[in-house]
């Protein structure tokens, strides 16, 4: 990411000869949802924010790509050629060569199909999985991205992971609409789960390559599908219908304009760890650890352990 450069916290004389400095607008929200932090004229960080409909300054942003689309590197174990993976390449299809010979923590792997982009016409997509960690016959895969929306218990009441309808859904309905047969023959079962959630133990293992604390982290952020996002707005706007809507309940479950390290906006997505009576942990858009009700809607980032060998 091109970041323009931090910016001394005094008046000066800039390049085009101005010799004073202005107020700009940055995209993180302020103290209340009408407001927008800013960056003030000496440089400070005002989190109070400005208005949204004053004009301030504003100093935009882009990402570029300095790397060629992908480099691939010779195996000899392997007759096919195996793609090393950035942003721009092809995953590893686990059903296509030896897997265990190729899989590697930290890279992309298709396995299954899930309804992504909302064009019936062209079938399924390929599920794109992160692989967070690879023993001697098993590795442990994260979805790339938020699959589905839904709530982590149809009531709002004391329950945890094992008696949550959300876990019931994911070993019944996804898993027999994600996997056929041979892929449901590649899944270990894991304490009675076939499809499961990270726990927020998982996500702050240093050996997944996530941050060893609940701050933002870049790695645990996570962009969602065309259909989680269809999902999403269609129950923000259910909700702003109800009379008895409150904004804040939009602002509670609202991305916190996070980006994942592709760059993509990031949302808030369940855990299966319990935070309280009625809430589970959740993941917020930016890769921060919180919580939300059972009875709320919040992303779902299926897991699953399979076979490589």
């Amino acid at each position: 990411m091109l970041w323009i450069k931090k910016i001394k916290r005094q008046k000066r004389v800039n390049e085009f000869g101005v010799n004073n400095s202005f107020d700009w607008y940055v995209r993180t929200r302020g103290i209340s949802p009408q407001l927008v932090s800013v960056v003030s004229n000496t440089g400070k960080i005002n989190i109070n924010g400005a208005d949204c409909l004053e004009e301030l300054g504003v100093r935009p942003v882009i990402r570029v790509s300095f790397r060629n689309d992908y480099l691939i590197k010779r195996s000899k174990s392997l007759q096919n050629e195996e793609h090393i993976l950035n942003d721009n390449c092809n995953p590893l299809k686990i059903t296509d060569i030896n897997i265990s010979e190729a899989i590697k923590n930290g890279s992309t792997v298709i396995f299954g199909h899930y309804e992504q982009n909302l064009d019936l016409s062209n079938g399924m997509e390929d599920i794109q999985w992160k692989v967070l960690d690879v023993s001697d016959d098993h590795a442990l895969l994260v979805s790339k991205y938020i699959l589905d929306y839904q709530k982590f218990n149809e009531e709002k009441k004391n329950v945890d992971w094992e008696h949550c309808s959300l876990r019931n859904w994911l070993n019944t309905i996804f898993l027999d609409e994600a996997f056929n047969d041979e892929e449901k023959s590649r899944i270990i079962n894991n304490n009675g789960d076939y499809v499961f959630l990270l726990s927020s133990d998982d996500l702050q293992n240093n050996s997944f390559g996530f941050k060893g604390d609940d701050t933002y982290d870049v790695n645990r952020a996570c962009a969602g599908t065309a259909r989680y996002l269809s999902e999403y707005n269609a129950i923000i706007q259910m909700n702003d219908n109800e009379e008895s809507f409150m904004w804040q309940d939009v602002i509670r479950s609202a991305p916190l304009l996070g980006l994942t390290r592709e760059g993509e906006k990031s949302y808030e997505y369940w855990t299966s760890s319990k935070a309280g009576e009625d809430s589970t942990v959740t993941v917020l858009g930016g890769g921060r650890l919180s919580c939300e009700k059972n009875d709320s809607y919040q992303g779902v980032r299926p897991a699953v352990f399979i076979k490589i060998r």
